[in-house]
């Protein structure tokens, strides 16, 4: 069984510290595409990525996608993807973009 291994867990706290607004998704997702596309539409934000599926054969990290798939889990609390971070903060994935209370909130970190 694919644990979160501290390589992983450090891989993605470097990302989401290091970019105002990151995606971790995968590139044949639908809701990654729609996440990418709201956030560029409605916040004027280019988001980084990262797609999950192109980890698997990069040699040079020392874990799996499977390891960095069970950080996120343990630190978003959910599976469901793109797992979307703003500023450091797990905001949520791409149905929490469409909520509309939870769009003016995420106002605030925008403007």
């Amino acid at each position: 069984m694919d644990k979160c291994t501290l390589e992983a867990d450090k891989f993605i706290q470097e990302h989401i510290y290091k970019n105002k607004l990151i995606i971790f998704g995968q590139d044949n997702c639908i809701y990654t595409k729609k996440a990418e596309e709201h956030l560029i539409e409605n916040y004027k934000h280019i988001p980084n990525k990262i797609f999950l599926e192109k980890l698997e054969n990069n040699s040079s990290l020392k874990f799996s996608k499977y390891n960095l798939i069970e950080c996120l889990k343990k630190r978003t609390k959910t599976n469901l993807i793109p797992m979307i971070f703003l500023n450091g903060m797990f905001i949520g994935n791409f149905r929490n973009l469409e909520e509309k209370s939870f769009l003016k909130e995420l106002d605030i970190f925008f403007y």
